[in-house]
């Protein structure tokens, strides 16, 4: 019976995070007020806080599964592979903005990726305490990562020998999501295109 209501529970809050997470992708978080929240999940306020405190903790606790956890299309970490290849990376990178278009698409959220990635990060370094740590953190992890296999690439003749890694990293991670969404462009592999040999 008890795992009956965690499953319940752990489910009510899936549900309250995604929809709380699709109103954070087109509003402000003062925005986002309880009664919308409870139009939105179509739950009432008690139920809401049964599970968080605030609507603070409930952006954050969204950010948090969303962004930084691997289970979703938009998480933001990356963790090095030794089998990785900078090819790897670039259909990897064309395939989650690919599916994040196609996710805001479906949702009937009419916003680029480059907005909503934007909009949340702003959006976080006001109402997530630690943000700024944790998005340093997941960017050096895959700012080194891109280096390696970027040198890597180099070294195979992949890439120009003259392109400088730890500045063309950068360029990549962030060109990524600041592209058009349109299903004809590949972000990734038109950076790719400018750097290959």
């Amino acid at each position: 019976m008890r795992n009956q209501s965690n499953s319940k529970g752990e489910k009510s809050k899936r549900r309250i995070l995604k929809e709380a997470f699709k109103l954070f992708i087109v509003y402000n978080v003062e925005s986002v007020t309880v009664p919308l929240l409870e139009d939105t999940i179509g739950l009432k306020r008690g139920a809401i806080f049964y599970h968080f405190t605030n609507k603070e903790e409930i952006f954050i606790k969204a950010i948090d599964f969303y962004l930084f956890s691997n289970e979703t299309i938009f998480s933001l970490k990356y963790y090095k592979i030794n089998t990785y290849t900078l090819q790897d990376y670039i259909t990897n990178k064309d395939q989650q903005v690919m599916m994040i278009s196609n996710w805001l698409k479906k949702e009937n959220i009419e916003k680029s990726v480059f907005q909503i990635i934007t909009h949340l990060l702003s959006q976080a370094e006001i109402y997530y305490p630690d943000f700024s740590q944790k998005i340093s953190t997941c960017y050096q992890s895959e700012k080194e990562m891109l280096t390696e296999l970027l040198i890597s690439a180099q070294n195979k003749n992949e890439v120009r020998k003259s392109i400088l890694p730890l500045q063309i990293a950068p360029i990549f991670i962030y060109g990524m999501y600041s592209l058009p969404d349109n299903y004809s462009i590949q972000p990734a592999h038109v950076l790719y295109e400018i750097i290959k040999e």
